[in-house]
């Protein structure tokens, strides 16, 4: 079993100010952290998840990264596609893709333009469509959401396959993990939380990606100011007690 540390971070550190946010991402680098994880808040006060994701990739040649998580319903699979491959392409392999539904907030999903009852659907939709175009050549697909006919991504990720991590807590959000991810990802949640949750994901048979369990299991939990290693009450710990998709 191998132990990574990376660090996710909030607002605060993942503003807009690139002073601030340039030095968490050299700091990471420098001081041997595995990972960076940032948030996405549409309505929020951090950098959109894939400005800071290429701000990162442009500063570092270690540092993996990867959003914690990203929403998937509203954007359109093609193109998001085509944007996760070309920062996996660009950063020689060290995209780590983690998607959710998004947080249960009316400004959210306005900004997203999906229906809370519809993000389920359009997720699983997606998402297998998404990892087709990070493998073939051209893709067909007509499914109730999305019509596409000799689509193609001529990008693709370095990382072959391309492990993508889901994060969620809840019942059925662990059925999907179980049945669509490579790796679980939950946030703010306690040791016992984790264990008594494990065995639901790991138990679920993953029709989309062909393994009996996900792979990859990370834990992120905040850390008080004192306790940071790079100084801010912002930080949040991510520990991935098994692997991480690239090494």
């Amino acid at each position: 079993m191998r132990v990574r540390i990376g660090v996710g971070v909030g607002g605060g550190m993942a503003s807009g100010d690139p002073e601030v946010f340039g030095a968490v991402v050299d700091g990471l680098e420098q001081l041997g952290f595995d990972s960076l994880w940032v948030a996405e808040r549409a309505s929020g006060p951090a950098l959109d998840p894939i400005v800071a994701m290429t701000f990162a990739a442009a500063r570092t040649t270690h540092l993996k990264f990867g959003p914690s998580v990203m929403v998937l319903p509203g954007r359109n699979p093609v193109l998001l596609a085509k944007t996760m491959a070309s920062l996996d392409r660009i950063s020689n392999g060290r995209l780590l893709p983690a998607f959710g539904l998004g947080v249960a907030d009316t400004a959210e999903h306005q900004a997203f333009g999906v229906a809370r009852m519809d993000r389920a659907a359009w997720f699983n939709e997606a998402l297998p469509l998404m990892r087709r175009l990070w493998t073939e050549d051209v893709v067909e697909h007509h499914g109730p959401r999305f019509h596409l006919d000799a689509a193609r991504v001529d990008i693709k990720p370095v990382q072959q396959p391309l492990d993508v991590w889901m994060g969620g807590i809840a019942p059925s959000e662990l059925r999907r993990v179980g049945r669509l991810s490579d790796g679980w990802l939950p946030s703010f949640v306690t040791p016992r939380m984790c264990e008594t949750a494990s065995p639901r994901s790991d138990s679920m048979p993953t029709k989309q990606t062909g393994k009996s369990t996900p792979n990859t299991t990370g834990r992120c939990w905040p850390t008080p100011t004192d306790r940071s290693p790079i100084g801010s009450s912002n930080s949040s710990n991510c520990a991935n007690p098994t692997k991480t998709p690239a090494t």
